[in-house]
């Protein structure tokens, strides 16, 4: 289940490139303080959510190095070292050579990647995009002291509103990324980046561009087929005009959710019949997950005295990571784990952080709250 979320996640609809005829590609960096002996080249393995090595240098003294290796199309790699397990760089494979230089101790942003221009706007999207992210989470973070403190709903609604514009704009800059990339990878890779904040219409419009552009590059219609499939999944639930993920559950009474929690404890979501409950699926390697949590917090933290709790539900393999991410992020409500994925395929959940709000009836009344949505409903339901 991780795997499959980590997919959909980060990477989503991109596919590895069917093409049969394979070309070589080298890959010639000079780096300072790269402080390991050996790098690797590792081609993202997209079927699977996994990476494999393909190649592999030494170092030499002065931080340079090349590797060559055979490939199929345009695809994805990551660079790392022989004394890290996480990526110091990414590339798109769009040419046969690409050229790495630049000085590590300075970060990642100050790589410079010559021969791939699919490279160069990978980079430059990410360092913008994570800028909306990082002013995304002080944002909540403010929410979080905000709904400590006890503030009134208007200064609520008004940090959402302000969370909101901010991720409006960071839409639209995909959107014009889309229109201007001349490297189809880099475009499915950018919007599913940001599928969270995309409704499914709006994630339709923005897809049809890229297909328009590249109707028949594998990626895209890989990318297609699973969207396709969703909306089919959402019109055989009777709920073809939904906005949001899956929208398959409300106005349906809830399905039973029966795991345990931190404890060891079998715990079922019946047993919160008479309060509202946000049944809240996330894991503690989903960075969007992550950034969402601290507007959770502070809406519990506000309602919990309002006839209001949280549900949590980690699809978590790692019980280790788990705990640390319910402890750091101060995560106070009944934890399950999900590990088999048993309540995420219940809830058909494609993608996280995915919720749905539950009445004290046990009917689900709302799906996907997030940002100032969640604020309006509680504001709504509560009264």
């Amino acid at each position: 289940m991780r795997r499959l979320l980590t997919i959909i996640a980060l990477l989503g609809m991109l596919t590895a490139c069917k093409q049969k005829t394979t070309h070589t590609y080298t890959v010639e960096g000079k780096i300072a303080n790269l402080n390991a002996q050996t790098v690797y080249l590792d081609q993202i393995m997209l079927e699977t959510g996994t990476s494999k090595p393909i190649d592999s240098a030494e170092i030499k003294p002065d931080g340079s190095f090349i590797m060559i290796a055979d490939i199929t199309g345009e695809d994805l790699f990551y660079l790392r070292t022989n004394t890290q397990n996480y990526p110091f760089g990414s590339m798109v494979s769009d040419g046969n050579k690409i050229k790495i230089t630049g000085d590590l101790a300075k970060g990642q942003q100050s790589l410079f990647y010559g021969g791939s221009p699919a490279t160069d706007a990978l980079k430059n999207f990410f360092l913008t995009n994570n800028t909306y992210l990082r002013g995304y989470d002080s944002l909540s973070k403010v929410m979080e002291t905000a709904g400590q403190a006890g503030a009134a709903d208007s200064v609520m609604l008004g940090i959402r509103s302000n969370m909101d514009s901010l991720i409006n704009s960071l839409k639209k800059d995909v959107d014009a990324l889309v229109k201007s990339s001349t490297s189809p990878v880099v475009q499915v890779l950018a919007l599913q980046f940001n599928q969270n904040f995309f409704s499914p219409e709006e994630y339709g419009v923005v897809l049809k561009t890229i297909t328009d552009k590249y109707p028949k590059d594998p990626n895209v219609l890989a990318a297609n087929k699973r969207y396709n499939d969703l909306l089919a999944a959402m019109n055989r639930q009777n709920q073809p005009n939904q906005s949001q993920q899956g929208a398959m559950f409300t106005g349906k009474p809830a399905p039973e959710i029966s795991l345990k929690d931190m404890n060891g404890n079998a715990v079922t979501l019946s047993s919160y019949k008479g309060k509202y409950v946000l049944v809240d699926f996330w894991a503690s390697w989903c960075g969007p997950c992550r950034q969402e949590n601290p507007n959770v917090v502070a809406a519990y933290n506000k309602y919990k005295t309002k006839n209001f709790t949280v549900l949590g539900v980690s699809v978590d393999e790692n019980q280790g990571a788990w705990k640390k991410a319910v402890e750091k992020d101060k995560l106070t409500w009944t934890q399950l784990i999900d590990e088999k994925g048993v309540a995420a395929n219940t809830y058909q959940v494609t993608g996280i952080p995915f919720n749905v709000l539950v009445n004290p009836e046990g009917v689900v009344i709302a799906e996907n709250l997030r940002g100032s949505m969640l604020e309006s409903k509680l504001i709504e339901v509560l009264k």
